[in-house]
């Protein structure tokens, strides 16, 4: 801070940081000798308060991206929906322990095995695109690179889930050992369905 003597003293007065929606206040303290401009002892000091404009601290998103940010904030709403159906689903029908169990599951009833067997990830790991590309669309102003790698390893994420969680090859795979003649069609299906099932975990 600098004063001087019958001239201007400027500075923040507050040294709490104000919203970013109010107004930058800067408070400006004139000093001004009581003698008069010959000077004096005395100095009297008025502090006057001047309004600056509004301070942005974001940029405004691009308005091209307006609906992918409302199907973005939808996806993520159903994805968390999703979620505590997933959650109550798994506690009502419990998940099988062993291949042999997730074939008889699938046997038995082949919408609850799919559904066990992380069937509602499927369309939920879809809409997550959705989700990052919106987050994409809203952060790239601040780091685009940074952004990017972030988006391709969310998306290359999501294409190695779809690779690797597939719950209707092991409804194909149960139909097969349901359908095997012998223990040695059997015992090969059951072996593909642990492969699936680790691949899976």
């Amino acid at each position: 801070m600098q004063k001087v003597i019958g001239g201007i003293w400027a500075g923040d007065a507050r040294p709490n940081t104000p919203a970013p929606h109010q107004l930058r206040r800067t408070y400006i303290d004139i000093i001004i000798p009581l003698g008069g401009d010959t000077g004096g002892s005395f100095p009297k000091i008025e502090r006057r308060q001047k309004l600056m404009s509004p301070v942005r601290t974001a940029q405004a998103v691009d308005p091209t991206y307006a609906g992918l940010l409302r199907a973005g904030g939808v996806a993520a709403w159903l994805v968390a929906s999703l979620t505590v159906i997933e959650v109550f689903f798994f506690v009502l029908y419990p998940q099988p322990s062993t291949v042999t169990g997730w074939f008889e599951l699938f046997q038995g009833n082949a919408i609850i095995g799919l559904l066990d067997f992380w069937g509602l990830e499927l369309p939920m790991y879809a809409m997550f695109i959705l989700v990052f590309l919106a987050v994409y669309a809203v952060l790239k102003r601040v780091s685009q690179a940074s952004m990017s790698i972030a988006l391709t390893f969310a998306l290359l994420g999501i294409a190695i889930f779809f690779a690797t969680n597939n719950p209707v090859t092991m409804l194909s795979l149960s139909g097969k050992h349901a359908a095997a003649t012998t223990d040695l069609q059997r015992n090969t299906l059951l072996a593909a369905g642990e492969a699936v099932l680790a691949n899976t975990n």
